[in-house]
């Protein structure tokens, strides 16, 4: 019925047709795209602190704290062990931590958060315009959702795409339950429902 954009440790966009091909935009995993995702947001961050010290540049200090707390400190030798080590996971776990800095107000990760936002939107759109193009006419109604796509993101995604539903962050467990429409019923312990 709609586009759904995920927004995970990379990003995509998709939608099925009513012939049942998948459509999508995005997905094409860290080294090609995933921007918007969690390791997109972390290896944005990391990008601005390690350009601002390249440049003897003040770093951006409640970012550069909540980097920190994670890598063990920002001396290259530790960025550089940290993140070849880690890899792709280990830059997605900066996303939470780039979340916090942006929320306790540091403008660099603030601005992160909203290109975040607007990259996935941006995925919506590349959809949404295929749809109408070849498939129906309008725009279909879009969704973003996943654990990358926090308040921040959500509200650059929405400035972009108003009228886009937005789910709340929850296990993927609870929601397809949750989104089921076939009721199973639970036993208790004692063998009831």
């Amino acid at each position: 019925e709609g586009v759904l954009v995920y927004a995970g440790t990379g990003s995509v966009a998709c939608f099925n047709t009513p012939g049942g091909e998948l459509l999508r935009a995005g997905g094409h995993g860290f080294l090609l795209g995933d921007e918007g995702g969690a390791f997109w947001q972390g290896r944005q961050a990391l990008r601005a602190v390690l350009h601002a010290q390249d440049e003897g540049r003040p770093l951006p200090k409640l970012l550069a704290q909540e980097l920190s707390s994670l890598i063990g400190n920002l001396d290259w030798p530790q960025v550089r062990a940290w993140v070849y080590g880690g890899g792709r996971g280990a830059v997605a776990t900066l996303a939470p931590a780039v979340d916090l800095a942006a929320l306790a107000g540091d403008v660099v990760a603030q601005e992160v958060m909203q290109r975040a936002g607007r990259a996935l939107a941006d995925l919506a759109l590349v959809i949404q315009n295929r749809v109408s193009s070849e498939y129906q006419p309008g725009s279909p109604p879009v969704a973003l959702c996943g654990g990358a796509a926090n308040d921040l993101v959500r509200a650059a995604f929405a400035a972009a795409l108003p009228d886009a539903v937005q789910h709340s962050p929850r296990a993927p467990v609870l929601g397809a339950v949750r989104l089921s429409p076939v009721r199973i019923p639970c036993l208790s312990p004692e063998g009831g429902s």
